[in-house]
């Protein structure tokens, strides 16, 4: 159990492992698992252990209160550089306290979703003052179109990779590594980034959930069609990364599981 010190009525600050952390109170998800066991995704950070390397330029598309972002930024050191993605307000704030906080002066957070194209959108509503998974909350969007009457949620802007990325690119820096948790968007990220994926060849990290990509308006196999198309191997993260993954979806709502992407270079 890591040590925990209240901040105020809904702010822990939490030693983790990989540095202190500021965590919601009401969050069920990312912060309750933080504050139970000092990490979050364990089998995901070995994985990145391994394959983030000093003087890479990350990318962490979802980055939520900024554990793994933090831990990209001591991985890469001060020759390398993160973004971290995150569209909700109340998440992007704890995003950054946690950069400041953890001295990652090589990252920088950006308050939008990335997407295939640019949209003002809507988030799917949540009440910040009750107990929630936090960082389960979608684009409100439904079999491909964008809602904009579900009522409550908060305003966000989406962005392409190849958009926002473009600068860090104009200055020589070569993506490469991408990590993607966005609740079932991670087609429309990937498409975002056809000239990244072209021209970079990053190693990606995204989640499979199809039941709920199929309930966002596409076919999780699409992922698959996209990425073998450009080139790219996909493995089990956690198991052997020198044979391509065959999982396909059981049907069942909560199969979801972690793909990683390797480049044929």
């Amino acid at each position: 159990m890591p040590n925990i010190t209240a901040i105020s009525n809904d702010i822990d600050l939490v030693a983790a492992d990989v540095g202190q952390l500021l965590v919601r109170h009401n969050d069920v998800g990312v912060g309750e698992t933080i504050r139970r066991t000092g990490i979050w995704a364990a089998a995901d950070v070995q994985v990145f252990s391994r394959l983030v390397k000093p003087g890479m330029f990350v990318v962490d598309v979802g980055a939520n209160l900024g554990h793994h972002t933090v831990l990209f930024s001591r991985l890469v050191g001060s020759d390398g550089a993160v973004v971290g993605f995150e569209p909700q307000e109340n998440l992007f704030r704890l995003l950054n306290a946690n950069l400041a906080l953890n001295g990652c002066d090589n990252a920088r957070a950006f308050r939008e979703a990335l997407g295939a194209a640019p949209a003002d959108v809507f988030l799917w509503a949540v009440d910040y003052d009750k107990p929630d998974n936090f960082g389960a909350v979608p684009i409100a969007q439904h079999a491909g179109q964008f809602v904009y009457d579900q009522g409550g949620g908060e305003p966000a802007h989406i962005a392409t990779g190849d958009q926002s990325l473009a600068p860090y690119r104009a200055r020589g820096r070569v993506v490469d590594f991408i990590k993607i948790d966005v609740q079932a968007f991670e087609l429309y990220v990937l498409q975002g980034c056809a000239r990244i994926l072209a021209e970079d060849r990053p190693t990606i990290f995204l989640e499979m959930s199809p039941y709920w990509m199929n309930r966002m308006g596409y076919d999780y196999q699409e992922i698959f069609t996209l990425l073998e198309a450009r080139g790219y191997m996909l493995v089990d993260p956690h198991g052997d990364q020198k044979t391509r993954s065959t999982r396909r979806w059981t049907g069942e709502e909560n199969d979801e599981w972690d793909l990683l992407c390797l480049p044929s270079n």
